[in-house]
């Protein structure tokens, strides 16, 4: 089993650790929202809550449920 899901297309391509997604929400028919740690740039926190809002079928959705319900 993996440790990291991905998510996009081509330069789109994201790559998060499970361990790090902190919730999925479906916003819409097409549209996810994925919330995650992230490190901080500043250096000032240990990490910082970021959100990705991205285009997703239904089938991918379900299967990235599935694939961070595995562990």
């Amino acid at each position: 089993m993996s440790n990291f899901i991905k998510f996009g297309m081509g330069v789109n391509e994201t790559r998060l650790n499970k361990q790090d997604v902190v919730s999925i929400k479906k916003v819409s028919s097409s549209r996810v929202e994925i919330t995650y740690r992230t490190i901080d740039p500043t250096g000032k926190n240990p990490y910082i809550i970021a959100q990705e809002l991205i285009g997703m079928p239904d089938a991918e959705y379900e299967n990235l449920i599935k694939i961070i319900d595995e562990d």
